[in-house]
């Protein structure tokens, strides 16, 4: 048994900026999870696993395409899912020059965030 001082944190997702979904006309975000901000007394048990990797992420969004559009061949799921996986890359580059260019290193952008 848990010792009754002892207590289980389950793994969640801290909000980051304006990650925070709450209106209604945020429908394209139905079907996944929201991300409330974490309690001030979790902050110091906090621990940043990173982001996904390439791989990992192709593999959640061609899982997620599949769920969402049942009826959808293999291959245009295949396909999507490749430009979905490249116009990421892009954004995360096109993000980095941004910051590099005012002078924002990448560390100092994680901690920010």
């Amino acid at each position: 048994p848990i010792p009754e001082n002892m207590f289980v944190v389950a793994a969640c997702n801290p909000h980051r900026g304006n990650s925070l979904a709450s209106h209604e006309q945020d429908l394209w975000l139905r079907g996944s999870y929201y991300v409330r901000p974490l309690h001030p007394t979790l902050q110091l048990i906090m621990w940043d696993y990173g982001s996904l990797d390439k791989v990992q992420e192709s593999y959640y969004i061609n899982a997620k395409m599949k769920m969402l559009h049942r009826t959808m061949p293999n291959m245009e799921i295949a396909c999507l899912t490749d430009l979905i996986v490249e116009s990421q890359e892009v954004m995360r580059h096109y993000a980095e020059e941004l910051l590099r260019f005012h002078g924002v290193s990448s560390e100092e952008a994680k901690l920010a965030s």
